[in-house]
């Protein structure tokens, strides 16, 4: 196995060795090349690919879902600056609806329930924050705002907008009040370090919000005879890693986080009883205390 893919054998949530395999076919294989082919609209470099394997993997002990072979940072790159076209990207966020930023307004006005301080004196991160719109939604709420990103043009265009960007040291010197995560841990090589990472970055009393796509259901959907690889919570290339919200759980308590109590989502309720409900009917987005 080259550098250019990294093989993940053990399961990344609780380290345990054996696996089930719920899918397994290579590049070549119709279904997988037709998804490719046509989502990446034909820019995927299959020559790439070589050593990659579309194959999915349940770790029997903690029930997790995850896609054995990834990317490695050389290609994990390519795939986010190239493969996925940034101007579609950039377009795509820009014809958002009012749903969208409603929904950040009100994720704002939660954190001031939250963490009781001048809103000028919260210090939050936005992890893996791509063209930085929720940066600028913290930032009106008057938030001290940061943000973290790998992709080079989506860092240059937050950085034009007056986000400050971290780099890998900058982000080991800061601790925050606050720090949102949303759809991203669905994408690295390694969820659990990643959860530590973050949890380490925050203060005493701080919050840890993380937003996944919801991997409820698909064992079962993949058992259908007739099912092909598609864009849904085990996505081909992308979501290689697949939660429930029991996995989400329990990568936050390995963390060393504490989901949130039901004092905390009276919180949250008073702020915005959509977010509430969410976090309480099951879904993938949740949030973290540091004690």
């Amino acid at each position: 196995m080259s550098e250019k893919i990294i093989r993940r054998d053990r399961c990344p949530l609780c380290g345990f060795k054996a696996k089930s395999i719920l899918y397994d076919a290579d590049v070549a294989h119709p279904s997988v090349a037709h998804f490719l082919k046509d989502y990446y609209k034909g820019r995927v470099t299959i020559g790439d690919l070589k050593e990659w394997r579309y194959q999915v993997a349940e770790c029997p002990l903690c029930g997790f879902i995850w896609q054995t072979y990834v990317l490695g940072d050389t290609l994990a790159h390519k795939l986010y600056s190239e493969w996925i076209s940034p101007s579609e990207s950039m377009d795509k966020k820009k014809a958002a609806g009012m749903a969208l930023r409603r929904g950040y307004a009100e994720e704002a006005v939660a954190i001031s329930f939250l963490i009781k301080k001048p809103a000028e004196q919260i210090i939050v991160l936005d992890y893996g924050m791509g063209w930085g719109q929720w940066c600028f939604m913290m930032w009106a709420f008057g938030y001290k705002i940061f943000g973290y990103e790998i992709a080079s043009e989506r860092v240059s265009s937050a950085q034009g907008a007056g986000i400050s960007v971290l780099d890998d040291d900058a982000f080991k010197t800061m601790h925050f009040d606050f720090v949102n995560c949303e759809q991203v841990l669905e994408h690295v090589s390694s969820p659990l370090e990643t959860f530590k990472k973050l949890a380490q970055s925050l203060k005493c009393g701080g919050y840890l919000r993380v937003a996944v796509p919801n991997g409820a259901g698909i064992r079962r959907a993949m058992q259908d005879p007739f099912w092909i690889p598609g864009k849904n919570a085990i996505h081909p290339l992308e979501h290689v890693n697949c939660f429930t919200r029991k996995t989400l759980v329990n990568l936050g308590i390995a963390a060393g986080l504490r989901p949130l109590s039901r004092f905390g989502l009276l919180r949250v309720f008073f702020s915005s009883p959509r977010l509430c409900v969410r976090h309480i009917l099951g879904g993938t987005s949740l949030y973290f205390l540091k004690i």
